[in-house]
């Protein structure tokens, strides 16, 4: 019954800061890959250690470091949630504008993002990334609760 009004997607990003929150959103997203058939693309992007939001802070070698590790996290959960065909796609910079660019860049069609992340504390000082996502995003956004 959940499916039968459903739009057509033909691209889904689902992003990940490895919560709790965002395993949930992970399994939306497979949920809607299999009932629309659509691309999946996961996104994680490693925030600067001093959160900078009106700009992108070049990337150090211990961001180079966490861009790796992130890597490897990000194979374990396509393996972990059988996504062999999603993209992977690890950067660095203020997740919350990375995420709106890189849906504008593929053309995005949904973005599913969990609600809380690890980084609670300073979302509420800033915030929200799902917040700032929902208001900037050219694209319909599912922001999944749990």
């Amino acid at each position: 019954m959940r499916a039968m009004n459903m739009k057509k997607y033909r691209h889904i990003l689902c992003t990940t800061d490895f919560s709790k929150s965002s395993k949930h959103a992970l399994q939306e997203a497979k949920f809607l890959e299999d009932i629309t058939k659509a691309k999946l693309t996961l996104a994680h992007f490693v925030e600067p250690i001093i959160p900078n939001i009106y700009y992108d802070i070049p990337p150090t070698d211990e961001t180079d470091g966490l861009i790796k590790n992130a890597k490897k996290r990000m194979e374990a959960l396509r393996q972990d949630h059988q996504l062999s065909n999603a993209n992977i796609i690890v950067d660095s910079g203020s997740a919350k504008m990375s995420i709106v660019k890189l849906a504008e860049k593929l053309k995005i069609d949904l973005i599913i993002i969990g609600k809380h992340g690890h980084h609670d504390f300073i979302e509420r000082f800033l915030g929200s990334t799902s917040n700032y996502v929902v208001n900037h995003a050219a694209c319909d956004v599912l922001i999944v609760q749990k």
